[in-house]
């Protein structure tokens, strides 16, 4: 009497929260590969647009493909992204394409100040591009490698700086 309808209730509680557990598992499941094919369209490089430039969006993408030119914007390159990335210049020039012979040599000939060891390897950069022309030598290179080592804000930057060149 008492005791099966107490054991029959308690078997089927139990099977309802095995039911809405595997319900909770599956939509957890649901969600992780949601966020995960999120994360992957998200790794394309995006440019935030300060507001002074939104008037200028048709131009970005024309921007982001401008060719480096040596001295012009080697120097925009040392005044706005060097002095705030010198401490990741080897994770910027690994995205660049840099052997870890050419990132050795670069450190041994720029002694040991980071500031002058980044400058030398976008320098190297420009230099190897323009001779062999197997990289582009544009604005989105550089802007995806800072975005790579978290620098969005600096990537954003350099767009608004060399725009304004």
């Amino acid at each position: 009497g008492e005791k099966e309808r107490l054991y029959a209730d308690l078997i089927k509680s139990r099977n309802e929260l095995k039911d809405k557990s595997d319900e909770a598992s599956k939509r957890l499941e649901a969600m992780e590969k949601e966020r995960i094919a999120l994360e992957e369209r998200n790794k394309s490089f995006q440019v935030n647009y300060p507001l002074k430039m939104i008037e200028k969006r048709q131009n970005i993408e024309t921007l982001l493909s401008t060719q480096f030119r040596d001295k012009d914007h080697l120097s925009v390159l040392q005044t706005v992204v060097v002095d705030r990335v010198s401490h990741k210049w080897r994770g910027i020039a690994t995205f660049l394409k840099f052997s870890i012979n050419k990132m050795d040599s670069i450190e041994h000939d720029s002694g040991k100040d980071k500031k002058e060891i980044c400058l030398k390897m976008f320098s190297e950069w420009l230099k190897r591009a323009k001779e062999t022309g197997d990289l582009p030598r544009t604005l989105r290179s550089v802007c995806e490698a800072l975005d790579d080592r978290d620098e969005k804000q600096v990537a954003n930057e350099l767009v608004a700086a060399i725009q304004n060149a």
